[in-house]
């Protein structure tokens, strides 16, 4: 693996946190030219957060907007900076300036997924909306790129040999995370009321952190609803719609699986299959990008993933170019027969 040149970006080498999500975006395949953009962002942002004596693992909205403000020029500057260097960070294009929030985006996002944080304290400041969105209420995730790293073929089969070795409880959350295009928030807060027992193979899902009661509709296959059956027979409560789907092993027994588990076992999985690439986003993204490859309208992924513009997938459809699952451009059907059958 190429490392940095942590003598250029000294604040970024000696803080934890910092430094484990830029190796790991290093490992994900990442160039090292564009991992290092993102550790010049941190740098500035580790030193505005050294001055203000803010904790960077665990900064909240108020304090990552000081930030923001800062250096879109309504504050006082930096200590240390010229003010030919001030001016030239007050002067910064919207597209600059959308780059450094999404990096922002993208750390705390790898905060988040370890724990430190229940939820990302980045969002886009109105001022900084495209004019096709203004009005709405979006964070910066619907700019940023998906990350594309995704596990190839290959990788994708590699996961799918370890989850065969999983518990029932563990195959089965990977798989309705991957078909569904959950989020981990989504997967975590499913509860039994949102199966549709009717239809079998729908599952109502509410939007998370979207300020809206939203439900999306989205499918799983057969061989998930028979995983599905097999893990209800096992419960003593099936038929209480407001208990979790997916409760703790540890703690009461109603007791709903927290994030943090979710994510601890999506990392056990990826490293026993030996893919650094897979996250709980990465199940997310490579559903939509399995959809598209099998022809899809973007619209149509766009409305299953739950986002509001459909422009917010146009970023995976470079990816699905490059998908290659069953040959070429295969149904739906056929990704979720491919990925039946390794599991078989």
């Amino acid at each position: 693996m190429i490392a940095l040149r942590w003598n250029r970006f000294p604040r970024c080498g000696h803080t934890l946190i910092v430094r484990g999500w830029l190796d790991s975006c290093l490992e994900r395949g990442l160039r090292a030219t564009t991992v290092s953009s993102y550790a010049e962002v941190l740098e500035g942002y580790l030193a505005y957060c050294f001055e203000t004596a803010v904790d960077p693992a665990t900064a909240n909205a108020e304090q990552v907007g000081g930030y923001e403000r800062r250096f879109m020029g309504q504050v006082a500057p930096l200590v240390g900076l010229s003010p030919v260097t001030h001016d030239r960070m007050a002067a910064l294009s919207p597209r600059t300036r959308r780059f450094r929030l999404r990096v922002l985006r993208l750390f705390y996002d790898f905060v988040v997924e370890h724990g430190d944080l229940s939820a990302n304290p980045v969002e886009f400041a109105p001022s900084e909306v495209p004019r096709r969105n203004r009005g709405r209420r979006r964070d910066l995730s619907a700019l940023a790129s998906p990350d594309p790293s995704l596990p190839d073929d290959d990788e994708w089969a590699s996961v799918l040999a370890a989850l065969h070795a999983e518990p029932l409880r563990e195959r089965l959350m990977v798989l309705l995370a991957y078909e569904g295009a959950l989020s981990r928030e989504e997967l975590v807060s499913l509860t039994l009321g949102d199966l549709d027992r009717r239809a079998r193979n729908l599952l109502l899902v509410h939007d998370a952190g979207r300020g809206q009661a939203r439900v999306r509709t989205v499918l799983f296959s057969d061989y998930t609803g028979r995983l599905l059956d097999g893990y209800l027979e096992g419960r003593n409560d099936p038929n209480r719609a407001d208990l979790p789907l997916f409760v703790a092993r540890i703690g009461p027994a109603t007791a709903p699986l927290t994030r943090r588990t979710w994510s601890a076992i999506v990392r056990r999985l990826a490293k026993r299959a030996r893919v650094p690439k897979l996250t709980t986003q990465a199940l997310r993204y490579l559903r939509l990008v399995h959809m598209l490859h099998a022809g899809i309208a973007p619209r149509e992924v766009a409305l299953y993933a739950g986002y509001a513009d459909w422009h917010d997938v146009e970023a995976l459809c470079k990816a699905a170019e490059q998908t290659s699952i069953g040959g070429s451009a295969p149904s739906l059907q056929d990704i979720d027969s491919w990925v039946a059958a390794q599991l078989a």
